[in-house]
């Protein structure tokens, strides 16, 4: 089964900012490039899933105020130390009250994982969806990533392996009704010892037609954005822009 707080342990997300950091870093350009194309320059943008904080970090650089959502306190921990003068709350990104904002981001699968008492779907999606759309300001914009079913392997388990100068990880994916299952295995080094983790992480899938049609009923103007020549093209992961007309 999945954890019910995922990302719960601190070596986890340690391994998770210094080995996947440059998901969010290299989206950091295409983002802000959106949110200037539609006159958003300034003000407040509300991060859902904000993890270490490096997104909010480069926003905070560049002259918008951020406020960063994310339910694990181990993440919002290390985020504080990332980006300092950012307000951070931990909290479900399903359930947590959105301020007043001009923009709302998220990335890397943070709508899809089904943490805590949620278990994601299209309803609680959508209702996402609204509440994010009730926040916006007229002309405010919704920036995020979604895995779709080409994120879950075909037939066997996908393994993947990583380390770092102090750390390993191991996973292995599986297909699940209406989603994938991310089993996990870790190592941090701690002297000459290394402390051993492990979590599971369950995530719903949703098609790229499924989620326009969410954000239309929601009353969103909304495309799909190219991942070529602006974010790391990773198999199974789209890119939107809702904005709030």
């Amino acid at each position: 089964m999945a954890t019910s707080d995922g990302y719960s342990s601190r070596d986890l997300v340690y391994i998770h900012d210094d080995g996947f950091n440059s998901y969010a870093l290299d989206a950091a350009p295409s983002i802000l490039k959106a949110l200037r194309e539609h006159g958003i320059h300034n003000g407040l943008v509300v991060d859902l899933g904000s993890g270490t904080g490096r997104w909010v970090g480069e926003l905070v650089n560049v002259g918008y105020e951020c406020r960063g959502i994310d339910q694990s306190p181990e993440m919002v921990r290390y985020a504080k130390q990332v980006a300092p003068k950012v307000m951070f709350s931990v909290a479900s990104i399903f359930e947590s009250p959105l301020p007043k904002c001009r923009a709302v981001t998220s990335m890397g699968e943070c709508l899809n994982y089904r943490f805590g008492d949620v278990r994601t779907s299209k309803a609680a999606l959508k209702k996402l969806f609204q509440r994010v759309f009730e926040a916006l300001e007229p002309g405010g914009v919704f920036v995020f990533d979604i895995a779709t079913p080409a994120r879950a392997p075909k037939a066997n388990p996908r393994v993947h392996r990583r380390d770092g100068k102090d750390w390993a990880i191991v996973s292995v994916t599986t297909k699940i009704p209406g989603g994938l299952r991310r089993s996990m295995v870790f190592f941090r080094r701690y002297g000459e010892m290394y402390r051993r983790g492990t979590e599971t992480h369950d995530l719903s899938l949703y098609p790229v037609a499924d989620v326009l049609a969410l954000l239309r009923q929601c009353g969103f103007r909304s495309r799909r954005l190219p991942a070529k020549g602006y974010f790391q093209e990773i198999p199974g992961m789209a890119w939107f822009l809702a904005e709030k007309r």
